[in-house]
């Protein structure tokens, strides 16, 4: 059977990285033979949700943020943004804000 992907839309994303990761992915999963399910830019409760990625293999969450500066961390806490200056400055979102939060998918 051929692959396909299903996206469906909470709402259509203006942001270009958005855009560009959707394209790719779909790409990508085609190229591999990989059928999926493509949730993209909806909401559960109170908080929006950028991917929620099926395949016959997996399941996956996927929240994209666009950074300019470096960023320092570990796995699943807290992310610094190393500033022009050497400066390291907490960030505002970041694995332990992704990981800790009200609801679970």
């Amino acid at each position: 059977m051929k692959p396909t992907i299903d996206i469906y839309h909470g709402s259509l994303s203006n942001i270009v990285s958005e855009q560009t990761f959707l394209a790719q992915l779909s790409s990508d999963l085609l190229a591999r033979g990989e059928s999926g399910l493509i949730f993209a830019n909806f909401f559960i409760n109170s908080s929006q949700i950028d991917f929620f990625v099926v395949t016959d293999k997996c399941a996956c969450h996927v929240e994209l943020k666009n950074y300019s500066l470096p960023i320092i961390g570990d796995i699943n806490g807290t992310w610094k943004l190393k500033e022009p200056d050497g400066e390291l400055s907490e960030s505002s979102s970041g694995a332990a804000g992704l990981s800790c939060g009200p609801h679970a998918l």
